[in-house]
């Protein structure tokens, strides 16, 4: 009959005295804990799910020995009861990893799988403060067949911020928000009012570069709820070909 003090539920005696299943009970947590504090074992630190907050655990990561390509981003880690929920960061071996499922609970440790993050994926707030998250990407193709790159997109209704995503480093920002500057003059006024901008906006549709940043703010549909009328000002689709 195996030991009672095997750190799995499933290893239980079927039968056992009060005594012995007594003592199992109150000690569980205690195995877990000592098993922290020796070499199978690491220290990583534990950020929440906007990485503001982190703190130094011990948990234990189990080996990959995975054959695939995907499953060598994955470990599985045991934390103890209590201390991760999904969407968690975990820093482990100098790179960010993503708690990306609910942590499964068998009364005596917590066991989650983390992903490795490999993108810094970064976007606009309301405010326009510009956010990070570490995320894992994985291709849409299941055997990973196609172009990959690094070319950074991003999705901005806010034009007047383009020298911020400039500094920031994105290939390309699409943008739209000035309405095209309501009255435009072709070739000599490229509109009138934005909002956000003031008269005379200085990005009010069209193509604009800075550094190796490329912004294209469109100048709408001519959707807007005020109904303001338009002046040399015709609604657009924009179709970008990235190549």
């Amino acid at each position: 009959m195996q030991e009672w003090y095997l750190l799995s539920q499933n290893t239980r005696p079927n039968v056992t005295g009060g005594f012995e299943n007594d003592m199992f009970v109150e000690n569980k947590d205690d195995a877990f804990a000592e098993s922290l504090e020796t070499d199978i074992a690491v220290s990583v630190i534990l950020y929440n799910s906007d990485l503001s907050k982190g703190k130094n655990i011990r948990c234990i990561v189990q080996g990959n020995t995975a054959d695939t390509q995907l499953k060598s981003l994955e470990r599985t880690v045991l934390f103890s009861i209590g201390t991760v929920k999904a969407g968690m960061y975990v820093f482990f071996e100098n790179r960010y990893w993503l708690i990306n499922g609910y942590p499964g609970n068998n009364g005596i440790y917590e066991k989650a799988t983390m992903v490795l993050c490999q993108y810094l994926l970064r976007w606009q707030n309301s405010e326009g403060k510009i956010i990070e998250r570490w995320c894992n990407a994985v291709s849409a193709s299941k055997y990973d067949v196609g172009e990959n790159g690094n070319y950074t997109i991003l999705l901005s209704h806010r034009p007047e911020f383009f020298e911020l995503y400039a500094a920031q480093g994105f290939d390309l920002a699409l943008c739209g928000h000035a309405h095209g500057g309501q009255f435009r003059i072709p070739g000599i006024l490229n509109g009138l009012y934005a909002p956000n901008q003031g008269f005379f906006p200085k990005y009010a549709g069209g193509e604009y570069h800075k550094k190796r940043t490329v912004m294209i703010v469109s100048r709408g549909l001519a959707r807007e709820s005020t109904r303001v009328p338009r002046f040399y000002n015709r609604p657009e689709l924009v179709i970008i070909d990235i190549v």
